[in-house]
């Protein structure tokens, strides 16, 4: 379980699997960054909502192409949920993010899509990189 906790709130290792460049540290209250650039699709930024050690860890974000905090009303932001729970082959993990009644009807739908494949591909690097020896 420690190492998944790890994967989802070390700077370091978020930076490994999740995005090209991970800045600042998962603490409440804290807006980061997560630079996609190398990538192609630029950069985002998130609050830190909840940090409870090993459990859970949660953050808001504006889904899609335009996800700094400015570029819209933070009503409008959806929220991502990490959630550890021990379990007899490892850990389970549970990632919801929800909110996305709250995103304008003009971009909910592309938001909705681009997220949902977008995790599709990160749960599976998330993966990969905890099951490393």
């Amino acid at each position: 379980k420690q190492k998944v906790w790890n994967a989802l709130t070390t700077p370091e290792q978020l930076s490994q699997w999740f995005c090209g460049r991970w800045v600042g540290e998962v603490k409440p209250g804290e807006t980061v960054t997560l630079d996609w650039s190398s990538e192609g699709y630029g950069t985002c930024e998130a609050i830190i909502e909840e940090v409870d050690p090993t459990d859970r860890v949660s953050y808001r974000w504006h889904p899609g192409e335009d996800c700094s905090m400015a570029a819209y009303p933070l009503e409008e932001a959806t929220l991502v949920v990490f959630e550890l729970f021990d379990h007899a082959d490892g850990t389970r993990l549970i990632m919801t993010e929800s909110g996305f009644d709250r995103v304008p009807l003009d971009r909910r739908s592309n938001a909705l899509k681009a997220n949902t494949s977008g995790w599709e591909a990160e749960l599976k690097d998330l993966t990969a990189f905890v099951e490393q020896p």
